[in-house]
């Protein structure tokens, strides 16, 4: 589970990096938007206590999907089926990532 949030992450940081030019400025926009990212993923207090934007938002973060089935293999290590729909969605969120970097990076490299 923690093996599939690291690649779910690792697409979220190569789509969010090849929408620039420049490491400095890929690495300030991730640095920038990561603390917020990771406040509104429901580490620090339950998701349905955000308002629904926030929530919404909060959607495409892979930390989001972690964190629920984090507290769950924590309190209930037998509990692998709770596990199921946020490996599901993160396996969904990586490959779409990948897709999209791979669409992005193609374009400013190889454009026509």
């Amino acid at each position: 589970f923690t093996f599939l949030f690291v690649v779910c992450t690792s697409a979220f940081g190569l789509l969010v990096s090849s929408l620039f030019r420049d490491t400095v400025s890929a690495f300030l926009v991730l640095m920038f938007f990561s603390m917020p990212a990771f406040l509104i993923s429901g580490f620090s207090w339950p998701s349905y206590a955000m308002p629904l934007f926030v929530r919404a938002v909060a959607l495409p973060i892979p930390s989001t999907h972690f964190m629920p089935g984090f507290r769950a293999a924590l309190g209930a290590p037998s509990a692998a089926a709770s596990l199921l729909a946020p490996s599901l969605i993160m396996a969904a969120l990586a490959a779409l990532y990948f897709i999209a970097a791979r669409a992005a990076i193609k374009r400013a490299y190889h454009p026509r």
